[in-house]
């Protein structure tokens, strides 16, 4: 998962998303790619995301 505002990235595993089609990420994974604080000061970020291997 790639924060689109930093290009931070982190690999994740997903488990769940939102209705809207968020992706629900773990607090550890999601401060991760925080850097800038914007994600915790808006309540989410722009990403995007592939699949790899696991």
């Amino acid at each position: 998962v790639t924060n689109d505002s930093t290009g931070q990235n982190v690999i994740v595993r997903i488990v769940d998303k939102c209705q809207s089609g968020g992706l629900v990420l773990e607090t550890d994974a999601f401060n991760a790619i925080d850097k800038d604080g914007k994600g915790k000061h808006y309540g989410h970020m722009l990403t995007t995301y592939k699949f790899v291997g696991c």
